[in-house]
């Protein structure tokens, strides 16, 4: 008997069945699910480090500019370290979404406060004069903050400012 079809047997297609495909986006998503945390660490903490290697460098500016004339400056003009960015008084805002500010304090205390918009939650200070150091200062509050801050400095919290957890850094 002659088949109608013209095709005789069997079908010899080459194809993947609904089940398969099912499997393989399953264990893509699941993937997805365990790198993407992992992913977005890696992101923030190289935000987090860039922040850190500009404020370190405006910190040795300053240094610098101590040694020349015996005290530290607010003004943003007289370093020689040149960064991208606005200048308000104290504050220099890049467009990226990061700012570093110049503080004084009591008498030959200043520091560098520097802080991230993509990064909420998460403040670096970077003390020069006598008794400070290095911080990252995560609020009490954001896990991912703490995280990170202890990612970048492999270190536990070294005790609260008020509500943020202190990671020193030096």
């Amino acid at each position: 008997m002659k088949n109608k079809s013209g095709l005789s047997g069997r079908l010899d297609t080459k194809a993947f069945t609904l089940i398969e495909l099912l499997v393989v986006v399953l264990i893509i998503g699941i993937l997805a699910a365990v790198a993407l945390p992992q992913y977005k660490m890696a992101v923030d903490k190289a935000r987090l480090v860039q922040l850190i290697t500009l404020s370190t460098a405006v910190r040795q500016a300053e240094d610098r500019y101590y040694l020349a004339n015996g005290v530290y400056t607010k003004q943003w003009d007289e370093l020689d370290v040149e960064i991208n960015g606005t200048v308000t008084d104290t504050l220099l805002v890049n467009p990226s979404g990061w700012n570093l500010q110049l503080a004084g304090g009591a008498g030959k205390v200043w520091s560098v406060y520097a802080k991230d918009s993509r990064l909420p939650g998460i403040i670096l200070i970077f003390g020069y004069g006598t008794g400070f150091g290095r911080r990252c200062y995560a609020l009490e509050t954001n896990d991912w903050a703490n995280r990170l801050c202890k990612n970048v400095t492999h270190k536990n919290s070294s005790g609260k400012d008020g509500s943020y957890n202190s990671y020193n850094m030096d």
